[in-house]
This record gives structure tokens, sequence and C-alpha cells, in this order.
């Protein structure tokens, strides 16, 4: 029954979309916990679709205040968003919302219902930066519909998650944790955007000083942002912020990463960046006492997006900084390399 209800809504979000078609990254609204312990395969299953599919999703994780104690990383925002979709009280964990309308369990997520949210375009473009200096995040959006969309009941969302923690081990046997929710800007709730005119940017910022979360590693910290429309709770479209200089940097934001996937990696890193205006470009991985194990030149690029894979075979378990140099400017970002 649950298979045939999610087709039916994937065919109506088709039936729906607007002449202007951009690509759709799926939101991944996930609800779990470290003391949960059918979490455990969810979240399993979840990471093995996620490795399969880089660069080609969004996730943010609530971690929730129950079952038992609950989880430690359990944060307001959280049981703001459980208590968004649970409107008939069947919300449980695991559990899981694709694109804010389509609930499904994390244990039974399958590639072909992956592959049916990804092909569902949008008429949405999200173009997100952050920034981190010391302990503040500011957080930059860009929103842009290809066709006018009348009212207000669509919000801008922003999630700062932790690709990585460790330190909320519970009582389900999981060490480690991925896309935890760490904050949302301002809140939980939202910004209202819009109306919407046709190719004409609506722009939201927010800053907010990350020492009060529970992150454990500032270096690990990614954005999230998405549309959502509040009448019937469907995401428009969901983006990866892209990692810029930080705001202190003497130097100006020539470029930033927009990805390092999969992290912890095994065989290959997939690193994705952007060039704001044509320069050379180098990448490096340097180990933990910085030698420099990697580099690649690329020469001179153009303005855009562009994606790099790095082989992590031959490299040693442990881990490592990718260094992103553009022209004059350096951005960092560490990667950790299991077996």
């Amino acid at each position: 029954m649950k298979k045939t209800s999610t087709l039916l809504l994937i065919i109506a979000s088709v039936s729906n979309i607007s002449i202007a078609q951009v690509q759709r990254l799926p939101l991944h609204e996930v609800f779990s916990s470290s003391t949960c312990g059918p979490c455990v395969s969810g979240n399993v299953n979840l990471k093995t679709i996620f490795n399969a599919n880089p660069l080609k999703f969004t996730c943010v994780k609530h971690q929730c205040w129950f079952p038992g104690a609950g989880d430690p990383y359990y944060i307001v925002d959280a049981q703001t968003r459980l208590t968004y979709y649970d409107t008939d009280g069947s919300l449980g964990i695991p559990d899981m919302y694709v694109n804010g309308l389509n609930k499904i369990n994390p244990q039974t997520y399958n590639q072909g219902q992956f592959d049916a949210f990804y092909a569902i375009p949008s008429d949405i473009t999200i173009n997100a930066t952050y920034d981190i200096s010391g302990t503040s995040i500011t957080v930059n959006a860009s929103i842009t519909s290809g066709t006018d969309i009348a009212g207000t009941s669509n919000r801008l969302h922003i999630a700062v998650v932790e690709r990585k923690t460790v330190q909320n081990t519970g009582t389900n046997g999981e060490t480690s944790f991925m896309y935890v929710n760490m904050k949302m800007l301002p809140t939980a709730s939202g910004t209202v955007v819009g109306p919407f005119t046709a190719n004409t940017a609506i722009t939201k910022n927010a800053t907010f000083d990350m020492s009060s979360t529970n992150v454990e590693d500032i270096w690990e910290l990614s954005v999230v942002c998405w549309i959502q429309d509040n009448t019937d709770k469907s995401v428009r479209q969901s983006a990866w912020g892209v990692k810029m200089l930080g705001a202190d940097a003497a130097s100006p934001k020539e470029a930033g990463i927009i990805s390092l996937f999969p992290n912890p990696a095994s065989q290959e890193a997939s690193l994705r960046y952007q060039v704001k205006n044509s320069n050379t470009v180098k990448v490096d991985v340097l180990n933990s006492i910085g030698q420099v194990v990697y580099t690649k030149n690329e020469g001179v690029q153009t303005a855009g997006d562009y994606q790099l894979d790095i082989n992590t075979k031959t490299l040693s378990t442990g881990l490592y900084y990718v260094r992103l140099t553009v022209g004059n400017n350096v951005i960092t970002d560490k990667l950790s390399v299991v077996r």
C-alpha cells in the first residue's frame, strides 16, 4: 500500500511541474536516534544508496528524543520538524520524508525509489554559499524560479549539518552518524520567500554562532537549503551550500567547495568545486603532518562547476586535508580515509 501511494505522489508531482525545468536534488529528512535499534539498518541502507549516488541528493538527519533516554544530539528543531510532518500521529523512528511528500521507512528505501525522485524536474534553482569564521557560520542563499509563482506560501529552510559525528553514541550499537542536524537558521519554521517573478533572484542570509550547539568539528559542517511549499509541504528544490573562504580571509572569494563525497572514503572521493572567474586551479591532498600525498594541476579553468575524482586506494587509513587553490585563493577541507 505504501509503494502505491508513493507512486501516485510522484505522478502527481510530474503532472504539476512548470515548463521551466532544472535538475532536482531530492531532500531526505530522516528521523532517527542512537537509542533506536531498527535505526541501525535504516542508516546502513541509506548510506549504501547515498554512496551509490554521489552529488544527487541532500540529507538532514534529525536525531530524536526517544526511545529510551533519546539521542544526546537531540535539538528542539528535530521536534519542530517531526511535529510539522506528523499530522496523524503515525510518524515514528526510523522514518523519513523525501521531498516533503513521501513518507518512507529508511530500512526499505531502494534505488528504484531514489531514481524516481531524482527524475522529477524542478522549477526552482538554489545557489547557496557559506562562510565559517571562528565558530560563526554565515549562509547566503539565492533562489530563482523559472516561472512566476504567486503568494507567500513558500519557505526557505536552512539546516547546518555535521557530516559525521561520533560523540552521540547511544545504546543501539552505532558509533558514527551522518548529516546530523545541528541548527536550523533562523529557526526550524524557515523564512517566507516569494512571490517569485520568473528569472529574478530572491536573496536571503543568516548568521549563527555554532559554539552553543553540539558541533564536534567545525571542519565537518555543511549546509542544506530547501524551498518548501507550506500549503502541501512539497519540497520544490534542495541544494548543498558551497563552502567559501572564511569571512576573515584577506583575498576575494573566487572559489568554493560544493562537496567532498563520500567522506569517509575508501576507494575514491569526488571533489566538486565552483570557480567564479577564469583562473588557475590546483588540488593537493596532504596527510596529517602536512606532507603532500596527491597533487593535480588543472591549469586554467573558466567560471563554472567542476568535479575531480581523487583516487584514495593507495592512501593509508587516517585523516587528510584536501587543499583547493584557485589563483591566490586557498580553501581546505578535511577527508577521512578508511578501509
